[in-house]
């Protein structure tokens, strides 16, 4: 088993210029597809960031101003801070092939909490990034367009990328495939085969049902 806690990494300021924001819960195809459209588009002199929301989701936030509260829920975030860096470090590893292995290795991960405009802040406990832009994966609906102004009025651009679509047309959620796993359904289709992999192979399926499970008998 994976630790709960990690321990912070980063405890200094810096400028980034490709910033891509996600949850991760758990890293599906669709946070994969957005880390190859951001490393498609590289340019020389580009500092790329992938920052992971509600890095510890048991820490008290306002949620009364966050527009949904409930993706703050423990038994939306069953899978902790470094678990989810455990995944995306092997999968970027396994982009050594297809790009550029100083450019994909230079990435930093990163605990962030997603500013507001009633925050007026980008730093989440130990960490303060300083960003310019910022991209989403998103069909661009109603709730991600009002993220979007909210960022742009303190001064952060927003890029959104097209989600990338599963075998019936739809965008991958995280919310049905923690819900069919907890149903233990099939969901390998959703996942990139070394992701896959790592979470058999550190039970990680297993216990995201067993967390989610267990934190919504507490929710109630």
């Amino acid at each position: 088993m994976l630790d709960e806690k990690c321990t912070p990494q980063y405890n200094y300021i810096f400028m980034v210029t490709r910033f891509v924001s996600l949850k991760g819960q758990p890293i599906h195809k669709g946070h994969c597809y957005l880390i190859r459209s951001m490393l498609d588009e590289y340019r020389q002199g580009d500092d790329i960031v992938i920052g992971i929301v509600n890095p510890y989701p048991l820490d008290t936030l306002d949620l009364s101003r966050n527009r949904k509260p409930e993706n703050f829920y423990p038994s939306r975030n069953p899978l902790s801070y470094y678990e989810r860096t455990y995944l995306l470090r092997h999968y970027l590893t396994s982009l050594f092939v297809a790009y550029d292995p100083k450019i994909v290795s230079s990435i930093v991960i990163t605990p962030y909490f997603v500013p507001t405009i009633h925050s007026q802040t980008l730093m989440y406990n130990y960490l303060d990034v300083q960003i310019n832009s910022i991209e989403y994966i998103s069909d661009k609906d109603q709730f991600e367009l009002g993220k979007e102004e909210e960022l742009r009025q303190i001064g952060i651009s927003v890029k959104f990328i097209e989600a990338l679509r599963d075998k019936k047309g739809q965008h991958y959620s995280a919310n049905k495939i923690r819900n069919d796993i907890c149903n233990q359904l099939d969901t390998s289709d959703a996942f990139e085969p070394i992701i896959l992999r790592l979470m058999e192979s550190k039970n990680l399926f297993s216990t995201i049902r067993e967390r989610v499970l267990e934190r919504v008998k507490l929710e109630k």
